[in-house]
């Protein structure tokens, strides 16, 4: 019994891992594809969104005056900058061109009229008045003599000394007794000698009409007490608002601006240019009483001239500069000035300011997305498209690789930008051999996963060119072409004989575009002609030098690579005709069969 418990120990314990069934490995194996799908997709939005990110996320570069651009900035948009510097120029000049305004007081002159008037008027009266007293007394004691004194203090003058002097005694009392009451109606200082001209004029009429006109035109030109500081510029703009009117008279320049001394130099003019007919007396009197009746009327309104200026200011509209999309900013090379750095600087606050990180998430989930419904809608619907995850990373590799050879060519081109005559940025896009892209894929997978890939290729580097969907027209329907090329491929040189077709094509292309556009320069045309025939035979070139490199690196075997190993240089065929011609023979026959029936069915197109 101990024994038999011994061995049953020793017997080793039963495997409780059963072996996995067939399903359960193909739910596995499904999983492992399924990941690996996953994987390069992943990985492949990755690719393409770091190559198409550089189209949305742009940094410009920071300049300041007197810097020496390194790249050409071109405009993205259409916008006015405002310039500052020569707004705040013309609003300096408005400033300074607006006029000063001075108010006129135009009761000044009607005061010192009427002041004049009354005075006149007054004396004449008491003068009357007292001739007629003089004459009654003197016709009441002319049998007393020639010269008695009279009860009054009054002096009975002959009629004669009545009518002509002044020093009569009877009027130089009057002249003790009125002077002062002239001088106070008046407001100013009488002398004797003119008090006594005006005594002996009667107070004439033509004097108080000769200094009512000459201190009315003065008075009505305006008189400033002095001239104030801030009439520096003679040659700047006045306004004289006459304050009880509103009446606004403009002055051409501050020299017309007359102040006491000039105003009464005026005067002393004006009594020099009288006709040698009137008296001197007349003149002098008239000279020295508007002379002294001038007072100045006209004062600087420092409030109303800074409203004016602020409204002069203000009614300035800014000074903007027009900058329209493509507009060429800075070039390389140049000397960064103000204007130039003004330009840069409303361009970059115009641009809309986005977070690089939203943007980069944003691309790249649109661009998986985008790829998964492609890539699945042609799988459920189109029998030839079953590729296998090493097909699926080889259109991955070549997708990125040649959005990369897109981008880096658009970044040339804004690089250089339109410096040569001819060479154009956009001939130069012309000459870009995307249509490798489907050669490639035609050779591999056949036209179906070509054509698919080609327009895969057009949507993602759409972003590149912009709004040019001539542009997209031409390398989808070039990309076309070339499938078409190279869908019976038989010897390396094909590609290139599909690079010639897809050349030939392209300058069809580039004709009718530029007739549909108005292009009318014949020599533009023709270097877009020659860049586009050149973008054909390039394409077919890169497919001939590296299409054995992929067949090496993923394992494709190409009819191309069959028809190199059916060649009789092969040593093994060599071998065999020699030991075995029967079975050549027959190998030969019977692979020959098997391609006519391929044919038949279409199973190798």
């Amino acid at each position: 019994m101990d024994r038999d418990k011994r061995e049953t120990e020793k017997r080793p314990a039963r495997s409780t891992i059963r072996p996995a069934t067939n399903e359960e490995s193909m739910v596995r194996r499904l999983r492992s594809l399924v990941l690996e799908e996953w994987f390069i997709l992943v990985v492949l939005s990755l690719g393409v969104t770091l190559v198409l990110s550089s189209a949305f996320i742009k940094y410009g570069p920071t300049y300041h005056v007197g810097d020496v651009a390194d790249q050409n900035i071109k405009a993205q948009h259409d916008l006015l900058v405002e310039d500052e510097q020569s707004t705040s120029k013309k609003r300096e000049e408005a400033a300074h061109e607006s006029p000063l305004v001075f108010d006129l007081d135009g009761s000044v002159a009607a005061g010192a009229i009427q002041r004049l008037n009354a005075a006149f008027e007054t004396q004449r009266q008491q003068l009357q008045k007292h001739l007629d007293v003089l004459a009654a007394n003197q016709a009441k004691y002319a049998a007393v003599g020639d010269v008695e004194s009279l009860s009054g203090g009054l002096v009975r003058p002959k009629p004669q000394e009545t009518s002509n002097h002044s020093d009569s005694p009877g009027l130089r009392q009057f002249a003790v007794e009125q002077q002062g009451v002239f001088a106070q109606a008046l407001g100013i200082d009488v002398p004797d000698a003119i008090y006594n001209t005006l005594i002996k004029s009667r107070f004439n009429q033509a004097i108080q009409d000769l200094a009512k006109q000459w201190l009315q035109k003065v008075l009505e030109r305006g008189v400033l007490a002095h001239r104030p500081s801030v009439i520096q510029n003679e040659n700047k703009g006045l306004i004289i608002r006459n304050v009880q009117s509103k009446r606004e008279t403009s002055v051409a320049s501050a020299k017309d601006l007359i102040d006491l001394a000039d105003a009464r130099q005026y005067l002393q003019d004006q009594a020099a240019s009288q006709p040698a007919s009137t008296e001197p007396g007349v003149i002098r009197a008239a000279l020295m009483l508007s002379s002294q009746l001038v007072s100045p009327n006209l004062s600087f309104n420092l409030n109303e001239t800074e409203n004016r200026k602020e409204e002069a200011v203000q009614s300035v509209k800014p000074v903007f500069i027009q900058i329209k999309r493509n507009e060429m900013l800075v070039r390389e090379g140049q000397r960064i000035g103000p204007e130039e750095l003004l330009k840069l600087r409303n361009h970059e606050q115009k641009t809309a300011k986005h977070n690089p990180l939203i943007i980069f998430l944003s691309l790249l989930l649109l661009t998986a997305l985008f790829i998964l419904v492609f890539v699945s809608v042609a799988q459920h619907h189109l029998p030839d498209f079953r590729l296998s995850s090493r097909d699926l990373v080889f259109l991955a590799i070549l997708l990125v690789l040649l959005c990369i050879l897109a981008r880096t060519t658009t970044a040339l081109i804004d690089s250089i930008g339109d410096q040569l005559a001819y060479l154009s940025g956009k001939a130069m896009l012309y000459a870009v051999p995307l249509t490798a892209g489907a050669m490639f894929c035609c050779i591999f997978f056949g036209v179906s996963v070509s054509l698919i890939f080609s327009l895969l290729l057009m949507i993602m580097t759409g972003y590149f060119w912009g709004k040019d969907f001539y542009l997209n027209f031409y390398f989808l329907l070039g990309s076309f072409v070339a499938a078409n090329g190279v869908a019976s491929c038989r010897n390396r040189m094909a590609p290139i004989h599909a690079g010639a077709v897809v050349g030939t094509c392209n300058v069809g292309i580039i004709v009718l575009v530029a007739l549909m556009q108005d292009q009318i320069g014949p020599a533009a045309v023709l270097v877009q002609c020659l860049c586009g025939f050149c973008g054909g035979v390039f394409a077919g070139v890169l497919v001939t030098g590296f299409a054995p490199l992929a067949e090496m690196l993923f394992g494709y075997t190409t009819d191309i690579k069959l028809l190199e190993l059916a060649s009789m240089d092969q040593p093994l065929l060599q071998e065999l005709m020699l030991q075995s011609p029967g079975t050549y023979h027959h190998s030969v026959i019977v692979s020959n069969m098997v391609e006519a029936a391929a044919k038949a069915i279409g199973a190798n197109s």
